[in-house]
């Protein structure tokens, strides 16, 4: 999540991954995106907006999982 989330201090915005957006009932919508962001970042973002970043598709999703393998 440190990776993927960006802080805008001037425009008061943190732009998040787009599986917030897609999971966003699962978090507790918005509120519950800005609490997530506040206690495992530990940064206080009251008074910012959320952004949702594109995603992209082309990544290398086995990065992640080194043990995953293509045949």
């Amino acid at each position: 999540m440190e990776q993927e989330t960006n802080f805008d201090n001037k425009n008061k915005r943190v732009n998040v991954t787009r599986l917030f957006l897609w999971f966003l009932g699962d978090f507790g919508g918005i509120k519950g995106v800005k609490k997530i962001i506040e206690e495992k970042l530990n940064i206080d973002i009251s008074g910012f907006g959320i952004k949702f970043k594109s995603y992209h598709w082309d990544e290398k999703l086995l990065n992640f999982h080194p043990q995953l393998q293509i045949a």
